[in-house]
């Protein structure tokens, strides 16, 4: 008979509990291996790269491509000086980064017509580029004469019909005269001048803006009757892109009525017949030899 060990009671009884007791030990380490203290944890799960304002991000940069941009010439019309300056100012004149001859060239380029006047006694230098500069402006940046040109311009612009489109193009001509005699004068209390802007439109804009002065209680100075006028032929141009929706619905009902108003069972009027010459007849005389010895029965030429 072989003896075989029995295990003590007590120690039987410890193992499964020490077993247990190990794995709980076991997960509580791991659990404590991965858990972190709340500003640890929070940097884990928030923390980010800080990017730096001076830098810039590693991003797909999108350029567009822009066309070059022409300077408008200047041909020696005075009432054109001032626009023509202030282009070139912008692009070349401000532009310290641009050499003095090279402003010289760029400038002389853009001269045509009388303006090239100015030139005949200067040669292509960094000298003689303000030299270029105070020539043009002492020969056309006349305020006198070019205001004098813009009142002129103001008379001769026509007068507009009743088509807001040409309305609006009336207003924009006149506004556009009138910036530029801004920088002589203030015309904004000047009668005459209100006066020939409101002479340019039709009888019935006229009488509008007659109406808003009169509800208003005063009369408008130049300011406010450009901003009225502007409101009149905003309103028409909405009107007149309305206008043809309305025409044709009109035509397309009274081409339905049209088409279901009953016929007239009235017989048609007889065509007039033309009239033949008249023709007498006498039944005494032969109608074929014209005789009125015998009828026309017995006459002899029909057997003959």
């Amino acid at each position: 008979l072989t003896h075989t060990p029995q295990r003590s009671p007590e120690r039987t009884h410890t193992t499964p509990h020490t077993h247990v007791a190990d794995l709980q030990v076991e997960t509580v380490r791991q659990l404590e291996d991965l858990h972190l203290t709340p500003v640890e944890h929070q940097t884990a799960n928030t923390i980010k790269p800080t990017v730096d304002a001076n830098v810039i991000p590693n991003r797909p940069h999108l350029s567009i491509q822009l066309e070059k941009l022409a300077l408008p010439t200047f041909d020696g019309d005075i009432t054109k000086f001032q626009q023509f300056w202030c282009s070139f100012e912008l692009a070349v004149h401000n532009d310290d980064s641009i050499d003095l001859s090279m402003k010289y060239l760029y400038l002389q380029s853009l001269l045509t017509g009388d303006a090239k006047v100015v030139l005949q006694d200067l040669e292509p230098s960094q000298d003689n580029y303000y030299h270029l500069v105070r020539a043009l402006k002492k020969r056309y940046d006349c305020p006198r004469k070019n205001r004098a040109l813009l009142h002129q311009a103001l008379q001769e612009v026509h007068i507009a019909s009743d088509v807001a489109s040409d309305m609006r193009s009336t207003w924009f001509r006149i506004s556009g005269i009138l910036h530029s005699l801004k920088r002589y004068e203030d015309l904004n209390k000047v009668l005459s001048i209100i006066d020939l802007v409101r002479s340019k439109f039709p009888l019935v804009i006229q009488e509008k803006l007659n109406d808003a002065e009169f509800q208003r209680g005063t009369d408008f100075d130049l300011q406010q009757v450009m901003v009225h006028l502007d409101n009149i032929i905003s309103s028409r141009e909405k009107f007149e892109l309305s206008l043809p929706r309305f025409a044709t619905s009109i035509s397309s009902r009274e081409h339905s009525v049209e088409r279901q108003r009953p016929r007239s069972r009235s017989s048609p009027r007889p065509r007039p017949r033309s009239r033949s010459p008249s023709v007498t007849y006498d039944p005494a005389k032969c109608c074929f030899c014209d005789s009125s010895s015998h009828s026309s029965r017995r006459c002899d030429q029909t057997m003959r």
